[in-house]
């Protein structure tokens, strides 16, 4: 049987790699600002124009920089869609540090987690690009897979590692953390997930907390040792 968690890891080191090579492009030092503004503005236009329809040029135009420039740093819009999901994510997650998170108390742990999660989860740029992913499924393998690494796979990635120190240090009793990752996120996921998709509506921050706190306890009643 396949290990899912460490497929995803070696899928999301593999692709974190090749976009820090990308990055480190030969010629002139990467400008942070010059960055800072692409991610911003040619994400939008991603979202503006569409994945399929936006041309570099057209990004470029968007972002006020070359299209040779925008070249210089990402080679392709699948590339640039990387960087901005990824970039989202972590934004999210306030530079997601391991060391923060006690996993001797995993009640307190989880709530951050889960809050960071939903917090990306409720996010209008990112409820609008997992719509645009959903149309581009089955015709795009190679843009949703980089999406998925950036993305959701990172997500799990990280919920998986601090299960596994809860489990080291005998603060939870589980004896598949990748499974229990999944089950944590499913949860909060539900019905609103996909009522934001359609447009047809955000959870509110009350009905979050709510769902958090429920999602935390029914996990704890299940893995708490």
């Amino acid at each position: 049987m396949i290990d899912t968690d460490n497929f995803i890891y070696l899928l999301y080191s593999q692709v974190k790699h090749m976009a820090e090579n990308t990055m480190r492009k030969r010629g002139r030092p990467r400008d942070p600002a010059v960055i800072e503004n692409i991610t911003e503005l040619g994400g939008q236009a991603l979202l503006d124009l569409g994945f399929e329809r936006a041309s570099m040029e057209q990004i470029a135009a968007r972002a006020g920089v070359s299209k040779m420039t925008l070249y210089n740093y990402f080679p392709n819009k699948t590339a640039l869609l990387e960087h901005c999901v990824r970039h989202k994510t972590d934004s999210h997650f306030e530079g997601f540090d391991e060391s923060k998170y006690d996993p001797a108390n995993p009640a307190k742990g989880l709530r951050t987690l889960a809050s960071q999660f939903l917090r990306l989860m409720r996010d209008p740029e990112v409820v609008r690009m997992m719509g645009m992913m959903h149309g581009m499924a089955g015709h795009h393998p190679e843009v949703c897979q980089s999406y998925f690494l950036a993305g959701p796979a990172l997500v799990m990635h990280r919920i998986n590692s601090y299960l596994e120190k809860a489990k080291a240090c005998n603060s939870l009793n589980i004896e598949d953390t990748g499974m229990a990752a999944n089950l944590f996120l499913g949860m909060l996921m539900g019905p609103s997930h996909v009522i934001a998709i359609l447009g047809l509506g955000i959870a509110s921050a009350k009905e979050d907390a709510k769902l958090i706190e429920e999602a935390v306890d029914t996990f704890l009643l299940r893995f708490k040792a």
